[in-house]
């Protein structure tokens, strides 16, 4: 199969990758719940609403916690702003965002691939990745893991293209 073929390939499968999150993330709220979303994911999204209400960063509005993951809460913080008495909304708005972030770390994982093999073997690693009922899962779970995962992935990008091929390709 031709580069160009495996290219296009590629594109269509990041597509899908990217339609299939988004219609999770945007399903009944019911089904994201009962399947998707963690006891913990609430924790982040209380806090979120409370720094947003003026409450600091609490979950019960009681007592202070500092047991969260700051970058992502304070992500969520302005979707809160916008909706601050709906609580279904900002779930769909940061599972929204959670598969932005997969669908940048599948592009990631395909680009990083190809720098080391060939379009065949980036292809069937961004398949594995991409349809792996484990990374589903795992990536729009409404906590940080999808955001952390990518800029995992980034720095290793970043490392490998930018320094290490650099000096030595």
């Amino acid at each position: 199969m031709s580069e160009e073929k495996l290219k296009k390939i590629f594109w269509l499968f990041l597509l899908l990758n990217l339609l299939y999150r988004l219609f999770i993330s945007w399903n009944a709220f019911i089904y994201v719940d009962n399947i998707y979303l963690l006891d913990d994911s609430y924790y982040c999204f209380n806090i979120a609403r409370n720094i947003a209400l003026g409450n600091g960063a609490t979950c019960d509005v009681i007592h202070k916690t500092n047991g969260f993951q700051p970058f992502y809460v304070l992500l969520m913080v302005p979707v809160y702003w916008l909706f601050p008495d709906d609580n279904i909304m900002p779930i769909h708005i940061a599972l929204t965002f959670l598969s932005f972030c997969n669908f940048f770390t599948g592009f990631f994982i395909f680009k990083l691939v190809c720098k080391f093999t060939d379009y065949k073997a980036a292809l069937f690693s961004f398949f594995l990745w991409s349809f792996s009922p484990y990374c589903l899962t795992n990536g729009i779970n409404g906590m940080e893991t999808s955001l952390a995962g990518l800029l995992f992935l980034l720095s290793i990008y970043f490392y490998v293209i930018k320094i290490k091929c650099a000096e030595n390709c």
